[in-house]
Parts: C-alpha cells; sequence; structure tokens
C-alpha cells in the first residue's frame, strides 16, 4: 500500500517537474528567437490577471496548442513510467490514477484560463493517456 502510494505521490511530482522544465525551455527559446513563429503575442506584462491571460490564450495560433498537447503527453509519459516502474504490480492502474490526478489538474487550467474546446480536449485526453502509456511502457507486471 505505502508502496502504490509512493509510486503515484513520485508519478506526479515527476510530471509536474518534467512539464514545468519543458515550459522553461519553450520559453528560453522563445526569447532567444528560435520560436518567434509559435506565437503571434507576447504574453501580458500581468501574468497573474487571469482575464488578460485567457485572452492572449485565445489570440495563439493552433501550433501553440499543438506544442502544448505535446508537452502535456510527454510530461504525463515520463511520470507514469515512473509511478509503473515503482509500483511494480497493477502498473497500469497506478498510470491510470496518476493520468486521473494530472487530468483534474488540467481541467482546473482550463477552468481558470479559456482554451479554443478542441485544444482543451486534446489536453485533456494526452493528461489522461500519456500516464497510461508510460505505464505500460514501464515494463510487464512482477509476480507477487
Amino acid at each position: 500500500m505505502l508502496r502504490s502510494i509512493g509510486a503515484v505521490v513520485l508519478g506526479i511530482v515527476v510530471a509536474i517537474v518534467v512539464l514545468m522544465w519543458l515550459e522553461v525551455r519553450r520559453a528560453d527559446q522563445e526569447r532567444a528567437g528560435a520560436t518567434r513563429v509559435l506565437f503571434i503575442n507576447p504574453p501580458p506584462a500581468e501574468l497573474d490577471d487571469p482575464a488578460a491571460m485567457s485572452e492572449w490564450v485565445l489570440r495563439q495560433p493552433a501550433r501553440f496548442f499543438y506544442l502544448m498537447i505535446a508537452m502535456y503527453f510527454a510530461s504525463g509519459l515520463a511520470g507514469g513510467w515512473v509511478a509503473g516502474r515503482l509500483a511494480r504490480r497493477a502498473r497500469l492502474a497506478h498510470g491510470a490514477v496518476v493520468g486521473v490526478l494530472f487530468t483534474l489538474a488540467g481541467i482546473v487550467n482550463i477552468v481558470m484560463l479559456s482554451h479554443p474546446m478542441w485544444a482543451a480536449a486534446g489536453s485533456l485526453v494526452a493528461q489522461f493517456l500519456g500516464p497510461l502509456a508510460g505505464a505500460r511502457l514501464s515494463g510487464p507486471d512482477q509476480a507477487v
């Protein structure tokens, strides 16, 4: 039981850390001018203003959302892999728990900031399926 809880908690932590790392890398490349084609407008000066952030998000091109969905899938994949690897048994179940928690965090993000409907749906699917895929890739269940 303790191993399962630890596997899920660490899986979530890894997913969040990987997502933050990917976001920082994307922002660094944007500042360097490498991804100017990705965004049409710089973020608003008031990053803590939900209305301004929502307006900014809605003005982004589709390729912005494709990258966002890919980042959610990749970070979930890492978190699900860690949870499955640590759990040893019922790997998919542990990946599913990570996926559900990661998806709930995504729902909070979507409620706070407006997204196009297709991007919101794609994000939630990626946030759930990424950890499942990661858990599946973590190896076969071990015998008790």
